[in-house]
């Protein structure tokens, strides 16, 4: 396992957290608006809140997910190339490459780093 540079880390700690930040701000905001739990789909307004914002919102998990995929595959086009898949044509490829992972590896863990001092090691 590839430990990130530190530069790739703040890189990616500032893409998830504008990520989390545009997901929620968006979230909050429809359901202020637009209550969810009024449940207006007569409403075109509401309709359309609801439709951007969980457009939003499962492009939002669809990203971190590829970012765990990119990670744990063989190769960087592979990665991508899943990726590609899950933005594109959406769960049923994420569905698909779980059920693969399942059937290769066994199971869907991620490994644990811990750190002791300067040194770190993977637990299984």
């Amino acid at each position: 396992m590839t430990q990130l540079s530190a530069s790739a880390s703040l890189q990616l700690k500032l893409l998830y957290g504008t990520l989390f930040i545009i997901t929620l701000c968006g979230i909050i905001t429809t359901n202020h608006k637009y209550p969810l739990l009024s449940f207006e789909s007569s409403d075109l307004d509401w309709s359309n809140a609801w439709l951007i914002t969980t457009i939003i919102d499962y492009y939002g998990s669809t990203l971190c997910f590829t970012g765990v995929v990119i990670s744990s595959e063989t190769s960087w086009s592979s990665g991508i190339a899943w990726s590609l898949g899950f933005c594109l044509l959406g769960s049923p490829v994420c569905c698909v490459w779980v059920l693969l992972r399942i059937r290769s590896g066994g199971n869907l863990r991620l490994e644990r780093i811990v750190h002791h001092g300067e040194s770190s090691h993977v637990l299984s």
